[in-house]
């Protein structure tokens, strides 16, 4: 009982960092660097280390809060996005990438943060279809789309590198086989 207490206190403040983190990293930052998505970047760090479904759950809810505090979007365009594509982040990484490797986390954040952002493009068509009121700077928004995937996916392969090398018992805890190997190109 007081070890689920702990749990729900932990992810509860958890949830309440990374949306701190998220906002507040716009600020801190230069402008290209400024781009990183700290939410996504956390969230597909746990899905790499702990492969679990919770994942889900904690993307509604962190994207809940930013939704929360977001003007310049409708509500919910951003949590259904960002929900759907963590979902499909998880089958993905369950049967299709099933490599624990460094370079699969690389792989995995490209591939979910297209995906995020292309359903929160169609959101915003389909919104734009009902409502006319909504205008969107198309190249500022693509321009800034492409760096959040690089930098966001810069990040997440960089942390999962260096903690498959200090912790080298996720690569066996999430395959359940095979450790993790640095691939160098021979010279």
């Amino acid at each position: 009982m007081l070890l689920n207490i702990i749990k729900t206190f932990g992810v509860a403040l958890a949830i309440f960092l990374s949306t701190i983190l998220h906002i507040s990293i716009a600020y801190i930052l230069p402008h290209p660097f400024s781009f990183l998505n700290v939410i996504f970047f956390m969230i597909l760090t746990f899905l790499l280390v702990f492969n679990r479904g919770f994942v889900v759950w904690l993307t509604f809810f962190t994207h809940f809060i930013i939704e929360l505090y977001i003007v310049s979007t409708p509500f919910g365009v951003i949590l259904f996005a960002s929900t759907m594509s963590i979902l499909f982040a998880f089958w993905l990484y369950k049967n299709i990438l099933t490599n624990h490797a460094w370079y699969v986390g690389v792989v995995l954040s490209i591939i979910t943060l297209a995906f995020y952002r292309t359903l929160y493009i169609l959101s915003l068509l389909i919104l734009i279809l009902v409502s006319k009121e909504l205008v969107i700077d198309w190249v500022s928004l693509l321009i800034s789309f492409l760096w959040e995937i690089l930098f966001t996916s810069l990040v997440v392969g960089l942390v999962y590198t260096f903690l498959l090398l200090a912790w080298p018992s996720i690569n066996k805890k999430s395959s359940g086989v095979g450790s993790f190997r640095l691939i160098l190109p021979k010279k």
